[in-house]
Order: C-alpha cells, then structure tokens, then sequence
C-alpha cells in the first residue's frame, strides 16, 4: 500500500509537470503564432527536466526574514536558470555561440586611428608621473642640541627623530 501510495504521487507530479509543460507551450503559441524563442523553451525544458514547476510559485522580489517553501522554489529555480545560462556564456553555445558568417572570417586588422585614440584616453585618465625636479643631497650627518626643561620630553622627542632620521 504504501509503495503503491508513493509511485501514485510521484506519476502524478510527472503528469502534473507534463500537463504544465504543455498548457505553457500552447499558450505561447496561440500568443506568438506558434513561434517560441529557442532560449524560453530551452528555459522551460530545463525547469522540466529538473523537477521545478513552471509556473510561478510567488514573488522574490522583497523576500521576508523566513521565506515561504514558494519563494524558495522561485529562488531555486532562478539559482538553477543563472547557472546554466553562465555554463552555455563559459562554453560559448546557446545564444553565446559565434555566428556561422564569423567562424571562418580573421580578426580584424590593426587600426591606427583607434589605436591613437586609446592612446590618448589612456594618457589623459592616466597622466605619467612627472619625476622629481629636486636633486638629492648627499647624506651628511647633522648635529644638534635640544634644550628643553626637566620632562618636558627631550629625550622621547630625539627618540622619534632618530627613528625617522637614523
């Protein structure tokens, strides 16, 4: 009874997704005239093989402190969207796929205008720093008497310097 009680539910979540599938399929069909986008059924193909519903569950716009199980499916569903649309962007297929008129063409040839140009905009946002104008002095020890009352803090005051001036 009980095995025959989860192989009923888990038919009718199949069935469920199939008839949601379809309804989804024609109703954009009637809408369009029977042309989907390659992207929106590959999306819709991917909820489905993945066992997420189609449909919106709720909205994840303003998501509560404790999310309700829709919202969680709503943000599964995009998690699992994103990913994949980053694997088809990283393996260059899909949508990403170069053009059949650019697969054989060479890269463009080197263009001295917009070269020049970059150049420019490069020097402009980024100028070259100007090298220092002052010539440097040899080092030279200097000597030097600090005259001060008792703890008024000669002694901490030659400490800093001769840790800046060794």
């Amino acid at each position: 009874q009980a095995r025959y009680k989860k192989h009923y539910s888990i038919c009718a979540e199949i069935l469920d997704q199939i008839v949601d599938l379809s309804t989804k399929v024609a109703d954009y069909r009637t809408l369009t005239n029977n042309l989907i986008p390659y992207k929106l059924m590959h999306d819709w193909k991917e909820l489905f093989f993945n066992a997420k519903p189609i449909y919106e569950q709720a909205s994840v716009k303003t998501l509560p402190a404790n999310p309700s199980r829709q919202q969680l499916i709503e943000l599964e569903k995009r998690d699992l969207l994103d990913t994949n649309d980053y694997e088809e962007y990283k393996n260059m297929v899909g949508e990403w796929a170069l053009p059949e008129e650019m697969v054989d063409n060479l890269p463009p040839s080197n263009n001295c205008i917009l070269g020049h140009i970059l150049h420019r905009l490069v020097e402009k946002s980024l100028p070259p720093r100007a090298e220092s104008t002052t010539p440097e002095l040899p080092s030279f020890a200097v000597k030097g008497c600090l005259l001060g009352k008792t703890l008024s803090g000669k002694t901490t005051i030659l400490r800093s310097l001769q840790k800046d001036f060794p």
